[in-house]
């Protein structure tokens, strides 16, 4: 334990038997996750559903409404379950100016 707790910043993603550490990204958020963890200050923290649902791109506006309406488990699995906005919103900004791009020609 005391390797990972000096593993400052890294992300520690467990799937059953697996345990998997990343810098610098997060793993792919599921609905039905075993834990995503992650190290600060020295100590491991689990990811909450009011933090996935940040990193999913929901407002924060949105995020603190819920967060002590829904419990965590479903938080979790409602942000494992939905599209990241901020990649929906870039993917539909791409569309429309290639659109726009290829109207003029």
């Amino acid at each position: 334990m005391k390797d990972i707790r000096d593993m400052e910043g890294k992300i520690i993603d467990t799937r059953m038997n697996d345990l998997r550490i990343y810098e610098g990204r997060c793993p792919t958020l599921r609905a039905q996750r075993d834990g995503v963890l992650y190290v600060k200050n020295h100590t491991i923290y689990q990811l909450t559903g009011y933090e996935t649902l940040l990193l999913q791109g929901f407002p924060k506006e949105y995020a603190d409404r819920v967060k002590d309406e829904v419990s965590d488990r479903h938080l979790l699995m409602q942000a494992g379950n939905a599209m990241t906005v901020n990649v929906i919103k870039l993917l539909g900004q791409s569309i429309i100016g290639f659109l726009e791009v290829n109207n003029e020609t």
